[in-house]
């Protein structure tokens, strides 16, 4: 049984949110960066280097979404920022060469290895590649932008994902609020990346606190 955790997710098109929800959301041990390279996504978040900022929270640790090509390109800077879980996104591979290239090339750098899959991607294709890599993340929106409605397929794909591979770590993200964390967590998530709901929310720890309350009452 893996342990059942909220992160909150730091989604920003510019320096200046960035820090802003960065010092709003600091009271969580995690935080959920997302990145956009503008190209598998329409919209581009702020660089790399414009995060240098979470340098000055050393008691948090910090995972990034790479919503990216290439992603292993990125791995000097992330390593510089302290940050020790990267997510990539399936989608940003042709093949399955440049897949596991990429998988390997994080691996060998020691940082931990999410794979991301969209709503729309057969789970099947990416099934083959879960042993590779220590978890899944089901996205339950579109990526690119925030405040989407949470896709009611996720349930399912859950559902499934749990009944296949019982051990996996499953994450989920987008569109997760008070209304739906509990069946989301009941069809198999073990972890929740909630973004406007907390970060864009000026009640953001209380709402962080109300996630947890629902998580903890999980059994």
């Amino acid at each position: 049984m893996h342990k059942k955790e909220v992160i909150p997710t730091l989604f920003a098109l510019d320096k200046e949110n960035f820090n802003r929800k960065l010092t709003k959301i600091s009271f969580s041990k995690k935080i959920h960066l997302d990145f956009m390279d503008g190209k598998f996504t329409q919209s581009s978040s702020i660089s790399l280097n414009d995060m240098n900022e979470i340098l000055n929270f050393k008691t948090i640790d910090f995972e990034i979404h790479l919503m990216a090509y290439e992603p292993e390109q990125y791995i000097g800077k992330i390593k510089k920022l302290g940050i020790k879980k990267v997510l990539i996104q399936f989608e940003a591979f042709e093949t399955n060469t440049e897949l596991m290239y990429s998988i390997e090339t994080f691996k060998e750098r020691e940082l931990e290895v999410l794979l991301v899959i969209n709503p729309g991607t057969d789970l099947e294709e990416v099934y083959p590649y879960f042993n590779e890599v220590s978890g899944v993340m089901i996205m339950s929106v579109w990526p690119g932008k925030e405040g989407q409605k949470f896709i009611e397929n996720t349930y399912n794909k859950l559902l499934e994902i749990r009944k296949k591979f019982p051990n996996v770590i499953i994450q989920v993200d987008g569109g997760i609020s008070e209304k739906n964390a509990s069946e989301i967590l009941k069809s198999g998530a073990d972890i929740l990346s909630v973004g406007s709901y907390i970060s864009s929310n000026e009640n953001a720890e209380e709402n962080f606190n109300k996630l947890s309350q629902i998580l903890n009452s999980i059994k």
